[in-house]
């Protein structure tokens, strides 16, 4: 929701009306990002993931594309 808004803003300053969601992806250009094999092997070498009592915080970023209206 705060997106769509963040848009039409950036359209009413470009004197554009904004159009329909065209496009919505992840962006992963972030963080380490390791392939699936590698992380099951050190899992497996390990005999397992330890797990530490606390607070855990994951974030992912969306990327919205919207089309400008005629």
């Amino acid at each position: 929701v705060d997106a769509k808004r963040k848009a039409e803003l950036y359209a009413l300053a470009a004197g554009v009306s904004l159009g329909r969601l065209a496009l919505i992806s992840e962006d992963t250009s972030g963080g380490a990002h390791y392939p699936a094999p590698v992380m099951e092997m050190a899992v497996s070498r390990s005999g397992g993931v330890p797990i530490a009592q606390g607070e855990v915080t994951q974030s992912a970023r969306i990327k919205l594309i919207f089309e400008i209206a005629e």
